[in-house]
């Protein structure tokens, strides 16, 4: 979407630093991303800072958030986050899971539910579908991995490139 303007920063919250993409105005959003991290620009942060105040931190370990030695579990990156919320004066966000994000969410919700005024969960780990079984990243190799949440694979293609550049490749290897 034309004229989203994105600004990154890097916020410390709960001794550790984070890197937060901000844009769009008006209540605020925050989405927190698959575990195979996040493009910076994407189409789908772009539609929805056309409505909200959008911010996507990038999770400890992933991209440019270094983990902390102390981090040992999801819950210690919701306690991150409930921080990085806290340093940032945002109250009631709504919050976006998306697959491993969806886990933190659900951790974050489960501290404080009054904290958030809405919780939307997609494809969060840990829920069984109704069919089939819940796709294992430790025995299928990450880029089938990473293609296999994309139902058009002609959108993943436009989203990361039919052959993904290096680095993407060694973030999900990671």
């Amino acid at each position: 979407m034309a004229g989203v303007n994105w600004t990154d920063s890097t916020i410390e919250a709960a001794g550790t630093k984070v890197h937060v993409s901000r844009a769009g105005r008006g209540r605020p959003l925050v989405v927190l991303h698959h575990e195979t991290g996040s493009g910076d620009r994407l189409p789908f942060y772009d539609a929805l800072a056309a409505h909200y105040g959008v911010l996507v931190p990038h999770h400890p370990g992933y991209s440019r958030s270094p983990r902390p030695d102390w981090m040992r579990s999801v819950r210690d990156i919701a306690v991150v986050y409930r921080g990085l919320l806290s340093e940032l004066k945002i109250a009631k966000p709504a919050l976006v899971g998306l697959g491993f994000g969806g886990w933190i969410a659900a951790e974050m919700a489960s501290m404080a539910p009054a904290d958030l005024s809405h919780l939307v969960l997609v494809g969060a780990m840990g829920i069984k579908p109704p069919q089939g079984d819940i796709l294992d990243l430790a025995i299928t190799g990450y880029m089938d991995y990473a293609r296999a949440g994309f139902h058009d694979q002609a959108v993943f293609d436009k989203v990361y490139g039919a052959e993904p550049p290096i680095d993407q490749l060694e973030m999900w290897d990671i």
